[in-house]
């Protein structure tokens, strides 16, 4: 699962701790799909430029 996710196994084994302990067996099932989730959020955000960032007002760059 870890390789179809590209997930570290560390990172893997970090949200079945935590999906255990906040939601019992339901958390188990549900941590490695939320955990990829989340992995893939990140990295889009990555890779994603900010639009509102790239645009420099002429009249800032003047003075």
């Amino acid at each position: 699962m870890g390789n179809v996710l590209e997930l570290n196994p560390v990172l893997l084994f970090l949200s079945l701790f935590i999906g255990e302990r906040m939601a019992g067996l339901l958390g188990v099932f549900l941590a490695i799909p939320i955990a990829g989730m989340i992995a893939a959020w990140m990295k889009s955000a990555k890779a994603e430029p900010n639009p509102v960032l790239e645009e420099v007002p002429e009249k800032i760059v003047e003075q």
